[in-house]
This record gives C-alpha cells, structure tokens and sequence, in this order.
C-alpha cells in the first residue's frame, strides 16, 4: 500500500531547522514510504510506541527521529521530530497531537 504524506507546522519548523544532509536522508525515506509502502521492519528504523504513535529512527543522523500516526487508511501525518537525547520529551508532546 502506498501512502500519501501530511506534515504538522511543528514538523515543518523542525524539519527546516536541519542540515542539508539530514533533509535529504529523510525525503529518501519518505518517497520509499510513499511509494512503496514500506516503512522498515527492522525495530532499529521503525517502531510502534502504542497508543496510535509510530517513530521513524535514522542512526546516521545522530539518533534522529520522526514521531508520526497513521490518520488514514492510506495516510500517515508526520507530528514533530527530534533527537535520541531529547526522545521522552518528544514522544510526550508527540502524544498530546493524538488526544
């Protein structure tokens, strides 16, 4: 199944914030899920955190993430990302975009 991508303000302020290079890994990601559907089945790149939240890992971007719901049957909505260092903070404010 293909997905179709949203994006909240917070995500597209961070998003802007970063390096050329991490930009890039991460539209590199996004066009695979995109257009293949495939989001990673390998718990170091994805992962579900329960309760409706989902995380997209990037190890070579020094513990990226990027914190997402599935809004659709075809459609995931990207929340708001961060760092490893910053990831109980993240996951919580994450979370408040689903209550």
């Amino acid at each position: 199944m293909k997905y179709s991508i949203q994006k909240t303000t917070e995500y597209d302020i961070w998003f802007d914030g970063l390096t050329t290079k991490a930009q890039a890994s991460i539209e590199k990601r996004l066009k695979n899920i995109t257009e293949t559907g495939h989001f990673g089945k390998n718990p170091n790149k994805h992962k579900d955190l329960g309760e409706g939240l989902e995380e997209l890992k990037f190890h070579d971007q020094n513990g990226m993430r990027i914190y997402f719901a599935r809004t659709g049957e075809a459609e995931i909505t990207l929340l708001l990302g961060g760092f490893k260092n910053g990831q109980s903070k993240d996951i919580k404010k994450a979370r408040g975009f689903l209550d």
